[in-house]
């Protein structure tokens, strides 16, 4: 298992790497607005995701909807490479 920032130069490419989330860490759910924007793309414990890199941080994609996770929030979010 890894966090979400170190994935993000596994596999470059508008697919990315497919990963499970396993863990969102007590950091971001105290951020009201960024724990809505991961609920809206999916991005929860058990969900199936897609993680690319992005000019912030790192892009989690789940069921066609992404979030957009700056660095310091790529690295409260644990997964489990597929």
């Amino acid at each position: 298992m890894t966090w979400v920032k170190d994935m993000v130069g596994d596999k470059p490419g508008p697919n990315g790497a497919s990963a499970v989330v396993r863990l969102i860490r007590e950091l971001i759910q105290t951020d009201p607005q960024l724990l809505y924007t991961l609920r809206h793309a999916g991005v929860q414990p058990g969900a199936v995701v897609s993680v690319t890199s992005s000019p912030a941080g790192a892009m989690v994609s789940s069921g066609g909807e992404a979030a957009e996770l700056p660095a310091h929030a790529a690295a409260h979010v644990f997964v489990a490479k597929r």
